[in-house]
């Protein structure tokens, strides 16, 4: 975000495309970890909450 608002400062990036990339990181930014462990198979399941010790 800081790098589109000096190019949009200094006249090199219109502020609609700096706004369309800052979008899109705050999409990519939480989908594409929880996305790359599943195609690489190494998701593990959330814990039990309180389950440990239970028999």
């Amino acid at each position: 975000m800081g790098i589109t608002t000096i190019e949009v400062d200094a006249g090199r990036r219109r502020s609609s495309t700096a706004a369309a990339l800052v979008g899109a990181g705050m999409f990519a930014v939480p989908l594409f970890p929880p996305a790359a462990q599943q195609l690489r198979g190494d998701a593990r399941p959330p814990a039990a909450v309180g389950a440990a010790g239970r028999g």
